[in-house]
């Protein structure tokens, strides 16, 4: 009996992130020849009751039961989501002083300005920033929320200063400019804080923090001078234990005694700790600024989930190849997100993916699918 199958000759290149990122990627019609010839004309080899789909360089992806048929109704175009990132800023006093942490003028205790830690740390933001805002969903929050010497932290979208979304890199200079350095720095309760909005948004895009500060959390018990390290370490690791990963960046703090010794533990806690012996991203200017930041879009783009373009009304025909191998849906393979509108990969699968250990994903819809 004549089958009519075709492989879907669509892939994600995990390993090519920024063509991917570019492109995303598309579910092909076959060639009308190909679907009413031959069987062996078709690429398709028989073995037994299976049927092996064969791209056209030869290589075979994937074996399916003679009752799959892939044919040429397939219109999905899936396509990597970009990141949330959420800039966590901090506000404190102290990012007035310049990078040696000292303050200016006659009596050193003057806002420095233009060599201010705020000054680098802002001008690093707003560059990296509006060079990736069409490909990272970036938003901004600063801490504390108060004025001179508070520790206020506002919670969810009020005491946010910019919402994640792409092209928000005009909106987050303008937050930026319209506030300064004034607070004690709240790092625990912000943090909780900033993880209580992002889990609040409904979009399916991978979600991160950028934690950018400039030294030791306080404020424990509401005191501007109340060293809260312990509390913002824990803060950070509980939010990660939400699936949730924090990055840190610290300005000025190479060497800084508990300061130091803070940031390379929330690092680790965060989920996305640098390799080396400072697991954080120590920064000393607006140029180092730009690179961490530029690093950590990177990585927050190697993304494990997919979007597919609309639901699929038979989530049931649609196969996830990794590398050649077939795999069921479950919590170390893949699973449906955002109403069957999104793939996502999950478990052992995303890890090797985050990894670069897999090459490759292929996203397959059997005949009849149609996006709705």
């Amino acid at each position: 009996m004549q089958r009519n199958l075709m492989l879907v000759p669509a892939m994600l290149a995990v390993g090519g992130l920024a063509a991917a990122l570019a492109s995303g990627c598309a579910f092909q019609k076959a060639d009308a020849s190909l679907i009413n010839g031959p069987a062996e004309d078709a690429g398709v080899e028989s073995a037994g009751s299976d049927l092996f789909l064969r791209s056209d360089d030869g290589a075979t992806f994937v074996s399916e039961t003679s009752t799959d048929v892939f044919c040429d109704a397939i219109t999905a175009t899936p396509t990597r989501l970009p990141p949330d990132i959420l800039i966590l800023l901090d506000r404190s006093g102290s990012m007035k002083n310049d990078i040696t942490d000292q303050g200016c003028g006659s009596s050193g205790t003057l806002d420095c300005g233009a060599a201010s830690k705020w000054a680098q740390m802002t001008a690093a933001i707003n560059q990296a920033v509006e060079s990736s805002d069409t490909s990272v969903r970036w938003g901004l929050k600063f801490f504390g929320n108060g004025g001179d010497n508070t520790c206020d932290i506002a919670s969810g979208a009020a005491g946010t200063a910019v919402s994640p979304a792409l092209s928000t890199s005009a909106a987050i200079a303008s937050a930026i400019a319209a506030t300064r350095p004034a607070t004690g720095t709240p790092t625990a309760n912000a943090e909780t804080s900033a993880a209580a909005y992002l889990q609040s948004l409904t979009e399916p895009n991978p979600k991160f923090i950028l934690l950018a500060t400039d030294g030791k959390p306080t404020c424990a018990g509401g005191s501007i001078l109340a060293d809260d390290s312990a509390a913002a370490i824990a803060s950070v690791a509980s939010v990660a234990a939400t699936g949730l990963k924090t990055f840190v960046v610290g300005i000025a703090t190479t060497g800084m005694g508990t300061a130091d010794t803070t940031l390379n533990q929330m690092a680790d806690m965060g989920g996305e700790p640098q390799s080396g012996p400072t697991h954080y991203y120590p920064v000393a200017s607006t140029a180092e600024l730009v690179a961490a930041i530029q690093k950590i879009q990177v990585i927050a783009a190697l993304t494990c989930t997919y979007d597919l373009g609309g639901q699929p009304p038979d989530t049931n025909g649609v196969k996830v190849v990794v590398d050649g191998t077939q795999l069921d849906p479950g919590p170390d393979t893949w699973t449906f997100k955002n109403d069957d509108k999104t793939i996502e990969l999950t478990g052992a699968t995303c890890a090797s993916v985050m990894s670069s250990t897999v090459k490759q994903v292929q996203i397959f819809l059997p005949c009849g699918i149609v996006i709705m």
